[in-house]
């Protein structure tokens, strides 16, 4: 059985902005989130990691280990032409009509959750077996992981909130069969 510990990237240092696939720059407690992390992972016998592009997340694993794979499946939701955007700027109407289905439907030029789940789920059903692989991501892509892997659906998976660089635990049954969201 592989154990998956999903870790969400370190806090940023913008509030009330749009940023899935955007580069946001980190918090100034950029160091002491890398420690708290690191020590987590204390004693951990770790296979293989893996890591979103997103320059906060490869920042936050090029601390923990030199040897890492960068997979564009675990990219957070792509917001399209949200992103970078202050929510504030964001026509209401256009947000509302949103989250009224944002499983199914994405935002203009962006994906919906249903696309995001779909990649995750790929990327899961090819994680080699080995015996922990640790990922470094985002929260809509750890919430899919849990959603996946505990049967919840995505409409109801926004209960789970990630927190910023904290990990989060799973264990792959050896068959792989997941569903494909």
């Amino acid at each position: 059985m592989t154990e998956l510990i999903l870790i969400r990237h370190t806090r940023v240092a913008v509030t009330g902005v749009c940023y899935g696939r955007s580069e946001v720059a980190l918090a100034d407690s950029f160091a002491d989130e890398v420690s708290h992390v690191q020590a987590q992972l204390v004693g951990v016998n770790v296979s293989a990691y893996y890591a979103s592009p997103s320059k906060r997340c490869v920042d936050l694993i090029a601390q923990i280990s030199s040897a890492f794979t960068v997979d564009t499946r675990l990219m957070e939701l792509d917001f399209g032409a949200w992103e970078g955007l202050n929510w504030d700027d964001i026509d209401r109407q256009a947000i509302d009509l949103w989250a009224q289905d944002y499983v199914n439907s994405a935002p203009p030029s962006g994906e919906s959750y249903a696309q995001l789940a779909q990649r995750v789920a790929a990327f899961i059903r090819h994680i080699p077996p080995l015996t922990c692989v640790v990922v470094i991501t985002h929260a809509g892509v750890i919430r899919a992981v849990n959603a996946l892997l505990n049967n919840i659906s995505l409409v109801d998976s926004f209960a789970f909130q990630p927190a910023c660089g904290e990990l989060y635990r799973y264990a792959l049954s050896e068959f792989r069969q997941y569903p494909s969201a």
